[in-house]
């Protein structure tokens, strides 16, 4: 029985093979992603939406802890967060929120090439090497 199995088997032995490296592909990865963390950390929450929407896609890739944190933002902002994220830091939740920038003494725009150079400027906690342009 098991000659006649193998007989016609043969042709596809390059599909299984592939299959199965797939397969064990999938199951090295299910045990190593769950074990990342993130977090997502926005100036100040007015509305909530597009950090909502961020801690959304990030919860899809299914990190082992997902942490949404904002100096700032209106009472109640959590509850927007439960189910999504395992812990929501808001450090001020004012009664009144009419903006983010007014509760900031210096809420300027920030351009994308000093976001790069503030990134590059920061040493990876893993080797305390230059992360670089790697971010």
């Amino acid at each position: 029985m098991i000659r006649l199995l193998a007989q016609y088997l043969r042709p596809y032995a390059p599909l299984l093979a592939g299959v199965i490296l797939l397969q064990l592909t999938q199951a090295v990865a299910s045990l190593i992603l769950p074990t990342l963390n993130a977090s997502i950390i926005d100036d100040g929450i007015a509305t909530g939406y597009s950090l909502k929407a961020a801690a959304k896609a990030v919860r899809r890739r299914a990190p082992a802890w997902l942490v949404v944190a904002a100096p700032v933002g209106p009472a109640g902002a959590a509850a927007m967060f439960a189910g999504i994220a395992d812990e929501i830091v808001i450090v001020v939740s004012p009664s009144v929120l009419t903006s983010i920038g007014a509760l900031y003494d210096d809420f300027a725009q920030v351009t994308d090439s000093e976001v790069v150079d503030a990134l590059e400027s920061v040493e990876s906690p893993r080797d305390g090497r230059n992360r670089g342009r790697g971010w």
